[in-house]
């Protein structure tokens, strides 16, 4: 049998040859693998919606600090009970099994009175600092102001509301 010594070196440099392609090919399906990923947090992103809930439910909830009327029963949207504004109503009304779920400030302006109402003060202090800081690991701030109609015992006063619910960001 006779060996061809130039067939072993053509094997020899052809696989020396196939590392980079190996390596490009390697640093290409990562940025796929990568970049498809970033793209599919960022389209399933759903801190704003979450926020948007939260702040909703405290605004028109009854649980929470809209005015029902006692003897029919009936919840006003755009009324707030003064006397439902508080710390301790807010984290009942709110009453998630997981604490890290949100935390928010309730801002109520009135006949040039102020009453402001918390759900986890202290995350909410240090979360809405946060909020704005680009990436997963953040948080999110959702601010909702409103013109509101406030029942203050046996009348009605002008006012508004400011209810800012803060979220990580997922």
């Amino acid at each position: 049998m006779w060996r061809n010594r130039k067939g072993d070196e053509d094997v020899a440099f052809e696989s020396v040859m196939m590392i980079p392609v190996i390596i490009l090919l390697t640093i290409m399906f990562l940025t796929y693998v990568f970049m498809t990923d970033a793209f599919i947090k960022n389209r399933t992103q759903s801190a704003a919606a979450e926020a948007a809930i939260y702040a909703n439910r405290i605004m028109f909830a009854k649980e929470c600090i809209a005015y029902e009327d006692g003897s029919i029963r009936r919840v006003y949207p755009g009324i707030v009970d003064l006397n439902k504004v508080s710390t301790e109503r807010i984290s009942n009304c709110m009453n998630f099994t997981k604490e890290e779920v949100a935390a928010a400030i309730i801002n109520l302006s009135y006949a040039g009175n102020e009453k402001i109402a918390y759900y986890q003060e202290d995350k909410a202090r240090i979360w809405s600092r946060l909020a704005g800081i680009a990436g997963s690991g953040s948080y999110f701030k959702y601010v909702l102001m409103n013109p509101v109609i406030v029942y203050d015992g046996n009348k009605f006063l002008n006012g508004n509301i400011s209810v800012t619910v803060v979220v990580p960001k997922r």
